[in-house]
């Protein structure tokens, strides 16, 4: 063979090699942007689901203290009682900043600020909301705006509020601070990728609260975004968008929020992918300049494959941790570290249906600080911490491992003691609760102090056989406890209910009716249904029986849900929209919670679906009823 031959022959194979190298490198440079793009978007549906928890929560309470104040002052209907009412609840204020009650001519009634009395807040959108008979019962988000009294960038939580002849009487609202949302989004930020997270309007398409922060001018400018077609079809999702903040494209992954008209989304560009797949492509094709071109292709092939699914594993590693650790923000108050309400729900679903599959006990403690209403006014909210950090670590000290101490909200306690039935046990217990809380506390300012507490206790099965029953006996119990002279343990003295919860758990009264007889008539068999699931679970007729049960009760709820839809239809319902959303959110969560069904959760499950139908008669049907009936005397 020639020289020249040989040289052809050579570069031949030089080339040869070197393009099934570049080649190779090519594509698993692709599979590395396609892994980084998809653990990008697997990381950003967690966190997506984390916003979507925290502010649920945030949401819950706040709705929480709005029907406590709205309860109250429609009992008393008196200012002053009603001012001092919500001066005591004690909430954390670092993201419900206040609440305040507007009278039935717009004028502020109730504020912080004494200068802002009598300001006008009659044309603000709330407002008209809530004076519109056909919201009656409904929550509202308002849009980000400036406030009239701090002059901060707020969004507001409203209820309506009725007079004595039930007509409209004002509104009850909290307002909201989004930069406290911020400090959250910026904590989901901690691993190098600068993600922008917004959450929405999924009705007004306006932002409530955005990482990072908009301008004062950009808060009331309307989303454009392909994810409000989206929303009418699948409540989670992708899509690509090119923001209008700073022109840049990014990867947007969303969830739309169950019981609100809000949505999350969680966004990366492709730049920050890169940030991932730049340091995997150079680790690979640095060796490939000092090797032989045959010897590098073989370990480049062989390297970026461990290597990429060594960083896979440890990526996905990572992203379960963070996910474990969001859960874990989402469930425990973030204060004591101590259970939250949420995770109490769960908890004492889960402990009592084993109380009631191993015909064992359960005891609940409800337990509500004395005097610590005197320790933040004295010495501020950062002592208040101190106070409730330091009971909640003597608490936790003293309970077995298989008690659940949570925080409920502000001062208030719960403690689930599962297979707890000696009476002279629990009194031990609760007196011992009490010493522990009556010991002498050392604030950060030298100063010493004192609080007490007030408990109640109920037992299953003898203060109740479901949930709302056996707390609503220990929340009772508590406050005798409290006009006792407080500082004591009451055990409930309610009665055994000879049935009742077996039979009419849910009870379907003249208060619930719409005036559309065929609605009504569905209620009631919805009713039926969800009460003849209790007695299947009551009765342990085993997961056949109530599966069967739960699944007609889907079937049927669609035929309901499908009557009104036209019914709305028919009379050009004008809230049919937000109406028709709340159905097919029920829908999708129906589907969640028969998987629950079976792990400990049925008793959590019928809770909930007895708080959604009454919630929802009253809060949309019922208007639904009466926009019928001015519509038939119409023609």
């Amino acid at each position: 063979m020639s020289r020249q031959a040989k040289l052809i022959t050579l570069w031949g194979v030089v080339l040869f090699f070197t393009s099934m190298l570049w080649a190779g490198g090519f594509l698993i440079k692709g599979r590395i942007v396609g892994e980084e793009q998809a653990q990008a978007e697997r990381a950003s549906a967690v966190r997506a689901s984390a916003v979507v928890s925290y502010t649920q929560q945030h949401l819950q309470q706040a709705r929480a203290l709005l029907s406590a104040v709205r309860q109250f002052h429609a009992v008393s209907r008196s200012l002053e009682d009603t001012e001092r009412f919500i001066d005591g609840l004690g909430f954390d204020k670092s993201v419900i900043e206040n609440i305040y009650l507007i009278d039935a001519e717009g004028r502020v009634a109730i504020s912080h600020n004494r200068a802002s009395a009598d300001t006008s807040v009659a044309d603000r959108d709330y407002f008209a909301f809530h004076r519109d008979p056909a919201n009656r019962g409904a929550v509202h988000v308002s849009k980000v705006e400036k406030g009239r009294i701090t002059g901060e960038l707020l969004f507001k939580v409203t209820l309506r509020l009725n007079d004595a002849d039930g007509q409209f009487g004002g509104v009850v609202l909290a307002t909201i601070n989004p930069a406290a949302f911020n400090t959250y989004f910026q904590q989901l930020n901690q691993d190098g990728v600068d993600r922008v997270i917004v959450l929405m309007g999924s009705q007004d398409h306006a932002r409530r609260a955005r990482l990072p922060m908009p301008r004062d001018d950009q808060w009331s400018e309307p989303v454009e975004a392909d994810v409000w077609a989206m929303l009418t079809t699948q409540a989670k999702g992708r899509y690509v968008r090119t923001s209008s903040f700073d022109q840049i494209s990014r990867t947007y992954i969303y969830e739309a929020l169950a019981e609100w008209p809000l949505v999350v989304a969680v966004a990366f560009s492709a730049a920050d992918v890169a940030t991932q797949v730049n340091p995997r492509i150079e680790q690979m094709l640095v060796p490939a300049v000092a090797s032989t071109i045959f010897v590098l292709m073989l370990a480049l092939v062989g390297t970026a494959m461990v290597v990429s699914r060594e960083r896979l594993v440890k990526a996905n590693e990572q992203l379960d941790n963070l996910y474990k650790l969001m859960r874990a923000e989402a469930t425990h108050d973030k204060l004591t570290g101590l259970p939250n309400r949420t995770l109490f729900f769960e908890r004492l679903s889960h402990d009592l249906s084993r109380a009631r599959r191993a015909d064992k006990s359960l005891a609940l403690f409800f337990l509500d600080l004395d005097g610590f209403k005197r320790v933040n006014d004295q010495h501020g909210h950062d002592a208040g911490d101190t106070v409730l950090i330091a009971v909640a670590s003597r608490w936790q000290q003293t309970m077995r491992e298989t008690d659940t101490v949570a925080r409920i909200g502000g001062d208030e306690f719960a403690i689930i003691l599962p297979n707890a039935d000696r009476m002279e046990d629990l009194q031990a217990i609760a007196t011992k609760l009490i010493k522990l809380t009556g010991q002498v506390i050392d604030l950060p300012n030298q100063a010493k102090v004192q609080v007490g507490v007030s408990i109640g206790i109920s037992l299953y099965p003898a203060h109740g056989t479901e949930i709302d029953t056996l707390i609503a006996a220990a929340d009772t119990a508590m406050y005798q406890s409290k006009a006792r002279g407080k500082n004591g343990y009451t055990v409930s003295d309610t009665e055994p209910l000879a049935g009742h919860e077996t039979t009419d758990w849910v009870v379907f009264t003249d208060a619930h009716l719409t005036g559309v007889a065929v609605i009504d008539d569905q209620h009631r068999e919805l009713v039926r249904q969800v009460n003849e699931i209790n007695r299947a679970v009551v009765s342990n007729l085993g997961p056949t029986v109530v599966h069967g049960l739960f699944d007609a009760l889907f079937a049927y709820t669609t035929l309901h849900f499908e009557t009104e839809n036209r019914l709305m239809a028919e009379v050009n319902y004008p809230a049919r929209p937000a109406h028709e959303q709340a159905h097919a959110a029920l829908l999708d969560e129906l589907v969640q919670l028969k998987a629950s069904l079976s792990s400990g959760g049925e008793l959590l499950v019928l809770q909930t679906l007895k708080d959604w139908l009454l919630n929802h008669i009253e809060q949309a049907d019922r208007p639904l009823g009466a926009f019928v009936a001015g519509f038939e005397q119409k023609q």
